[in-house]
């Protein structure tokens, strides 16, 4: 990972863009400092997890129940519902720690850290089938777009991400099933060329009353790729 991955840096960028038909989730950062939370990833209470336990709680009634977090690098959805939505003012505890500890996992390597929980507008995603746990999986796409347009689009969820991972223990199955509507190859030009540099991946869902929303993006070598794809030779980890 590097800097350029962290909605520290991309988010602000494009707040507030016209986008058309799409939406951006309400978004709320906390910041904190990892070093200091080690060990009440490791069951021991520090002053610095309670200070973000209360600003996290403060950030959710602003922003209302349920809500989504997720690091400014990356979420905990792999490990289930409750390590990434919280429901009510019982549930943020066990979110927030797993969502923590994911991160400190997915980045123990890496110079980049996360440093700060994104508070985020719920979205209702449509769907037919749920996975690790209560997650739901819909209609979602990654775009890859460069500085003059985009180069490919695939389904998010690739399938042996979702092999065994199924609630109805049936086999996997993509929900989107190569329909991509037009707009959202179109936005992710624009958001790439907004943000001024190199290549990067940008993620779409779609929520129950049809609408899209952009939900994430990252730079275009740290983003899995379909390793099929002409594109993906093309991501090494140092590619912006």
């Amino acid at each position: 990972m590097r800097y350029e991955d962290s909605a520290k840096f991309w988010f602000p960028k494009i707040a507030n863009m016209s986008l058309a038909q799409i939406r951006v989730p309400k978004t709320i950062f906390v910041d904190y400092n990892e070093d200091t939370l080690t060990e009440s990833l490791f069951g021991k209470n520090t002053a610095e997890y309670e200070r973000l336990y209360y600003a996290v709680e403060d950030a959710i009634r602003e922003i209302g129940y349920p809500t989504f977090i997720r690091t400014d690098l990356t979420s905990a959805k792999h490990s289930g519902r409750l390590s990434c939505i919280v429901e009510n003012e019982n549930t943020l505890n066990n979110a927030l720690l797993n969502t923590l500890y994911q991160a400190h996992l997915k980045s123990y390597h890496s110079k980049t850290k996360s440093s700060a929980i994104m508070v985020r507008e719920f979205i209702k995603v449509k769907h037919e089938r749920t996975a690790f746990r209560g997650l739901p999986i819909g209609n979602e796409w990654r775009v890859f777009a460069n500085q003059t347009e985009h180069q490919c689009y695939h389904c998010y969820w690739p399938m042996e991400a979702l092999d065994g991972k199924m609630d109805d223990g049936k086999e996997a199955s993509p929900f989107s099933k190569g329909w991509i509507r037009s707009d959202l190859p179109e936005t992710a030009a624009l958001l790439a060329k907004q943000l001024g540099l190199g290549t990067w991946s940008f993620d779409f869902v779609e929520d129950v009353r049809g609408i899209w929303w952009l939900v994430d993006m990252a730079t275009a070598g740290n983003s899995y790729h379909d390793p099929s794809c002409e594109y993906a030779k093309l991501d090494k980890p140092d590619r912006l």
